[in-house]
Formats: C-alpha cells, sequence, structure tokens
C-alpha cells in the first residue's frame, strides 16, 4: 500500500500522479491511497490511521514532515523544497530550466530580459540564477528582476497587476519575460494588456509546467516549458519501489532534465529590428532540420554575405553555422528524451549525415553526447 499524498489542483502535481499511475499498473500490484487537494493541504485525516508500506510525498511544512516520519516507512519528497529531512528527492532540474529559457529567448534575438517569481521558494531561486548566469554566459549583465514575496498571495489580483503594470512600463522593449510557474503568467499577462502592451509582439511570456488549461486559456497562447513532472512521479515510484524491496535507502537528489520547451504564440517571434538578420532567423528556425548552409542563409537574407555574417556576429556573439547547428542540436535533444528511435536515425531526422557529427556538436555545445540525454531520463538503482 503506497500513500501518494501530492497535490491534484495544479497540473505538476497531476503529472507527478499520472507518472506514478502508470508505473504502478506496470510493476504493481500497489493499492494507492490518495485524496484530492491543494499543494498546502496538510496530511488528509484518514492518514492518521494508515498503515502502508511506503509514501510519495510533495513536503512543503514541518506539519506534513512529522506525520510522514511518524509511519518509520520508505518516503520520496518530489518536491523538494526543504533538505532537513533525510528522505530521497526526485525532482525536476531547475538549474537546467532556467537555462532553457535563456536560450529560448536568445535564440529569437531578445536582447532585454526580465523574471517573475517568488523569493521565499527555492525552486523559483534556482530558475532565477539559472536565467541570469545564462545571460551573462551570453553577455547580458543588464536585466531586470522582479520577486513576488510569498505574503502577497493577501493582495487582490487587480492589486498585482496593478503592481506588474507599474513596473513592466519601466522596461525596454521588445522583452522577454521568464515567469516561475504558469499560474503567474495570468497576472504578468494582465498587466502588459493594462498598459497597453501586447503579448507575443511588444512582450515574450515564457511560463513553466505545460499546464495545457492555462496557456490555451487566452489569446494568444502561452509558451511553456515542459518541466517533466510526469517522469518525476514514474521515476519516484521506481525508486520507492526499490526503496520497499529493501534497496539502499541513503538519501539522494535525483534532478530530472526538462523536456523542453512548448513553443506557443507568446514567444513565437523574432524581437531584432534588423530586417535581414530577422528574414535569416526565422528560416533557420524553420528549415534547420533540412539540408540548409551560407549560401541559403544570404539569399533569404537578401543581402551580401560578409554583411549578414557580421550582423550574426554583433546581435548574436555566433555564426550562421552555429546557429544552424544549435538548432538541430535542441531539436535532436528533444527527439532523444521523447522518442526511443536510434541516435543514428535521430541525427539524420534533425540535419546531421552522421551520428559523429550530431555527438560532436552536442559535446562542443553542451559538454555531453547523445546518450547522455538518453540515460539522464532514466534514475539509476
Amino acid at each position: 500500500m503506497v500513500a501518494a499524498l501530492v497535490e491534484t489542483s495544479l497540473a505538476p502535481g497531476r503529472d507527478i500522479l499520472k507518472g506514478i499511475s502508470d508505473y504502478a499498473s506496470q510493476h504493481g500490484p500497489w493499492k494507492l491511497y490518495l485524496t484530492p487537494q491543494h499543494i498546502n493541504t496538510p496530511p488528509p485525516d484518514w492518514f492518521s490511521a494508515w498503515q502502508g508500506d511506503g509514501i510519495i510525498v510533495r513536503l512543503h511544512d514541518s506539519q506534513s514532515a512529522k506525520a510522514v516520519a511518524d509511519k518509520n516507512v520508505p518516503v520520496v519528497d518530489v518536491l523538494g523544497i526543504s533538505t532537513r529531512h533525510k528522505y530521497p528527492i526526485v525532482h525536476t532540474d531547475n538549474n537546467a530550466i532556467g537555462r532553457m529559457a535563456a536560450e529560448h529567448f536568445r535564440e529569437r534575438g531578445f536582447v532585454n530580459f526580465a523574471y517573475v517569481g517568488l523569493s521565499d521558494e527555492n525552486w523559483s531561486s534556482e530558475r532565477q540564477v539559472a536565467f541570469r548566469d545564462r545571460l551573462l554566459e551570453e553577455g547580458f549583465d543588464s536585466f531586470a528582476m522582479l520577486w513576488q514575496e510569498r505574503s502577497e498571495r493577501q493582495i487582490s489580483f487587480m492589486n498585482r497587476v496593478q503592481q506588474l503594470a507599474t513596473w513592466l512600463e519601466t522596461l525596454p522593449l521588445p522583452l522577454a519575460v521568464f515567469v516561475c510557474d504558469d499560474l503567474r503568467t495570468l497576472v504578468v499577462r494582465d498587466a502588459v494588456q493594462q498598459i497597453g502592451l501586447t503579448v507575443g509582439g511588444d512582450v515574450a511570456l515564457l511560463g513553466v509546467g505545460n499546464d495545457s488549461l492555462i496557456c490555451n486559456l487566452f489569446a494568444p497562447a502561452l509558451s511553456s516549458i515542459d518541466a517533466g513532472h510526469y517522469r518525476v512521479g514514474y521515476e519516484a515510484a521506481a525508486l520507492l519501489n526499490h526503496l520497499m524491496k529493501g534497496g539502499n535507502s541513503e538519501p539522494r537528489r535525483i534532478m530530472l532534465p526538462p523536456r523542453g520547451v512548448v513553443t506557443r504564440e507568446s514567444t513565437d517571434f523574432v524581437a531584432i529590428s534588423d530586417e535581414a538578420l530577422r528574414r535569416a532567423l526565422t528560416f533557420i528556425r524553420d528549415n534547420a532540420t533540412r539540408k540548409i548552409g551560407l549560401k541559403d542563409v544570404v539569399e533569404v537574407a537578401q543581402v551580401s554575405r560578409s554583411v549578414i555574417q557580421r550582423r550574426f556576429r554583433k546581435h548574436l556573439n555566433r555564426s550562421i553555422h552555429q546557429c544552424i547547428a544549435e538548432e538541430r542540436a535542441r531539436r535532436a535533444i528533444l527527439m532523444i528524451r521523447e522518442t526511443g528511435d536510434s541516435i543514428e536515425n535521430i541525427a539524420l531526422a534533425v540535419g546531421f549525415q552522421y551520428a559523429q557529427s550530431l555527438n560532436k556538436t552536442l559535446r562542443t555545445l553542451y559538454g555531453r553526447c547523445a546518450s547522455d540525454y538518453r540515460s539522464r531520463s532514466t534514475v539509476s538503482l
């Protein structure tokens, strides 16, 4: 018997539960105990009398931690906001999420950046720091950061909108805003509209969680990073099963990489005033998997070869060939994580002639080979 103390009110929690459920159906039989709840809800009434074999929990406060500890059974935490307890943690890699957001915006040529998050949540802080550090690596040392304290949840929605609108008016356009999760993009979207700007035009908006309800609730639809919460649930269940069978129970932190950016209208535009460069970048994004090269990009840009090469270096700090290779590499990583296709077939599908060429590009860009991205999607016990 396994207790799943995971929220059902938000998409990340529901995705985690789906991963747990799928693992249980494939490797059970498990009898799962679950109650619909919010992330901050204390353990349900039945939990005090529950006697089972293991617990998967989003530990968020001392009350929950004590209730779980009293059961004296194997536990896996899938929230990771506290490092005080002794339990292993399976969670999304917040550093990878922050870096992915920065790279997504840079692909589209943005030079003005902002972050909206929570100052007293370590997962939000980790995403913010990684976002900032990746931009610093690209040579950007000036961008806006706005923190929303947890206590501000007592402020009305419209007051939050007004506060954000006042802040946004001070920032340069076009602006790329990375928001710590999908839910808080709703406030940002309203603030953008209140000051007469447009999401998907003046402001690019990127969330985290890929909550289909929120992302598609309003037009333009919201781009979001699929953080891989389903995999968190699945691998947490695998780890718990290992522990319940007497496996090594020493504390560990397992960080799983995000699946990728799900691009929708809120970021699906190139934010560069240079028309030739914008045409070139759009062409690369739309045709990277084809056999394209410098000659094709020059033709689309409608300027000389030397001019477009200088503009790539000036605005993006990379060559045309590097931009093509990066676009192919990003697509390859997503296919490696999402499919069981061979590395050789994936390399061909995204525009590389050989798997060795893909591996060389991945090592140059990210210090990893293709198989690393597949193996990192599975927990090793």
